[in-house]
């Protein structure tokens, strides 16, 4: 979406500019290059207007069976412009390579950040996120997650949590997406260690018989007291791929243990940056 508003922008400030005769000299080259910046601006406004516009007619009580490619593009497109204006510079570090086929992401929870990073990085292994149900009434993003597939996780419904666990295993038996989550289940406010995991998310896995992807991140929570005058440096880590075959004779809060060990540790070495 930026480029297109930046695309966009340029042209129509060019056909202003030459329709007007705005431009006689080197010294009227301020004329075009704020006609840019105006029209730049004003692009992108339409553009989130149009999108404000096309998600009031979702139905997000609708139940969605497959994720919508157009949905799901729209979602990537968003993701970047906001990644990109948040001003985040990303140290990424990989212990090993995400595997090709798909898996089960997991990262801890700092920032509503840590899950948008991932999806951006990772984009060709198209990661569907399971989210909690506050983020699907958010304008347009609440839309937009729900038609691109990511799963609403309910809060106090076992049965409906079951659910969403045996949707997301289904996800990954297609071997068309990955699921990401934060098995913390809650963004955590205090900036030190991790909360309480909530391990029954992890049998998305074992259900599906697929890797189980350990990310850690650091520093998005500091991304809204710095912008827009100051960058975001933020570390991930891929921390470690545990294969099937390493916790097939592990129950979930084992194999939830294992994951809580490696980012603790992680998380103490960035104490250390």
């Amino acid at each position: 979406m930026t480029l297109t508003s930046v695309v966009l922008g340029i042209l129509i400030a060019v056909a202003i500019t030459i329709y007007n005769n705005l431009y006689a000299g080197i010294a009227d080259i301020w004329i075009p290059v704020l006609l840019s910046i105006g029209c730049t601006v004003a692009v992108a406004f339409c553009l989130v207007a149009l999108m404000y516009v096309a998600t009031l007619f979702v139905n997000k009580k609708k139940p969605v069976d497959n994720p919508n490619p157009l949905w799901f593009w729209l979602y990537n497109v968003f993701n970047s412009f906001l990644i990109l204006w948040s001003g985040i510079t990303v140290k990424l570090s990989e212990n090993e390579k995400l595997p090709d086929k798909p898996c089960l992401i997991v990262v801890n929870h700092r920032s509503n950040f840590d899950t948008m990073l991932i999806s951006k990085i990772y984009k060709k292994h198209n990661i569907l996120m399971v989210s909690k149900p506050g983020n699907f009434k958010i304008p347009i993003a609440g839309a937009t997650i729900h038609k691109s597939g990511f799963l609403c996780m309910p809060r106090d419904d076992a049965r409906g949590a079951l659910a969403v666990v045996n949707k997301a295993a289904d996800y990954l038996k297609q071997g068309k997406y990955s699921i990401g989550l934060c098995p913390e289940g809650t963004r955590n406010k205090t900036g030190r260690g991790l909360l309480p995991f909530k391990n029954g998310c992890l049998k998305i896995a074992t259900r599906a018989n697929a890797p189980i992807a350990v990310f850690c991140v650091n520093g998005t929570e500091k991304v809204y007291k710095n912008f827009p005058f100051k960058r975001t440096k933020v570390y991930l880590d891929l921390l470690k791929v545990i294969k099937p075959e390493e916790y097939a004779d592990k129950n979930t809060a084992q194999i939830g243990e294992e994951i809580k060990n490696l980012m603790l540790k992680k998380i103490n070495e960035y104490g250390k940056i």
